[in-house]
């Protein structure tokens, strides 16, 4: 009976599985494995809606310095340029048109209205603007 009991297979066990993280131990994830406990910690602490939140102020303060940024100057300098393309010869009084531009941007030597520009001669082509 020995030989019998020693060849009988041994009973069957289910295979063990690890078992997989739950999804909420970590908002994001993989995180847990590069970052310190302390940070992990702090990420899922701060996950949720409060992520939401910060994103809107962040987009919202970003939006703020943009316009600011991009708000036209009050102060502002007429100057005179071409109403359109100029091949060079005598200006006439219908060559030229005002413009308002912000007092950085003026190049050296430009016309303001009033300056007398009939019968000035261009050395040289001229583009509109």
């Amino acid at each position: 009976m020995r030989v019998l009991r020693d060849l009988a297979a041994p009973p069957a066990r289910s295979p063990v599985r690890p078992r997989a993280p739950s999804r909420s131990a970590s908002p994001v994830h993989g995180t847990d494995a590069l970052l310190p406990a302390r940070g992990a910690d702090a990420l899922r602490r701060f996950g949720g809606r409060r992520h939401r939140i910060a994103a809107t102020f962040v987009a919202a303060l970003a939006m703020a310095c943009a316009l600011v940024g991009l708000r036209p100057g009050n102060a502002s300098v007429t100057v005179l340029t071409a109403a359109r393309d100029l091949s060079g010869g005598a200006l006439g009084a219908t060559d030229l048109k005002a413009v308002a531009m912000r007092p950085e941007t003026v190049p050296d030597g430009a016309l303001r209205p009033g300056a007398p520009i009939v019968g000035r001669v261009l050395t040289g082509p001229v583009r509109r603007g």
